[in-house]
Formats: C-alpha cells, structure tokens, sequence
C-alpha cells in the first residue's frame, strides 16, 4: 500500500518537475526577429571582413598591387 503512495507523489513530482522546466523555457525563449537580426548581423560582418581582405593592398617590388592581382601572378608562376 505504502509504495502505491509513494508512487503517486513520485509521478505527481515528476509531472510538475516538467510543467516547470517547458515553463522555464517557453519564458526565457528568444523571439525569431531577434534570431533573424543576429543571423544577418553576422552574414554582414563575415561579407565585410572578406571586402576588407580583398580590398587590402600591397607593396610589391615598389607596384602597388591588389591582393587579387597577387594571387593571380603567384598562379601564373
């Protein structure tokens, strides 16, 4: 009889145990636009940093070159 009640309580905490943690975390969720806004936030970053490398020159036997252009000499040698 003793361990049909503990049972019960040990069932009835469990459920409760649940409740509270879908609770917890519907609560603490963050919204989509937010989601959305730091994924195009990092596209733009990594976009920019790659400009930036493309972008960035170089001094080569006193020519100032691109970076593209050095890459494209180096395959050719």
């Amino acid at each position: 009889m003793a361990s049909k009640v503990w049972k019960k309580l040990l069932f009835i905490i469990l459920v409760i145990a649940c409740l509270f943690n879908i609770t917890l975390k519907l609560v603490q969720r963050s919204s989509f636009k937010d989601e959305l806004q730091s994924s195009a936030q990092y596209v733009q970053d990594l976009k920019q940093e790659n400009n930036q490398v493309q972008e960035n020159v170089t001094v080569q036997d006193g020519t100032i070159t691109s970076q593209n252009e050095i890459s494209i000499m180096n395959i050719i040698s």
